[in-house]
């Protein structure tokens, strides 16, 4: 099996609105970035893996 080596950072950030939308409903769109570096260990090999992503998301909150 493979092990991570204390190489390792994660970053992110996001940030989101709330719409009001009437009648206790509420429009929620939102936006984030991610990344993660690491070195894993498979093996005798090793190897740098950057993972870098931005994400998009919309919710629907209806409020009791």
């Amino acid at each position: 099996m493979g092990r991570i080596v204390r190489s390792d950072a994660t970053r992110e950030i996001g940030a989101g609105l709330q719409i009001d939308l009437g009648s206790n409903w509420n429009l929620r769109p939102k936006m984030g970035y991610r990344s993660l570096s690491r070195k894993p260990e498979i093996g005798n090999t090793s190897t740098d893996v950057d993972l870098n992503y931005i994400g998009f998301g919309i919710g629907i909150a209806k409020l009791f």
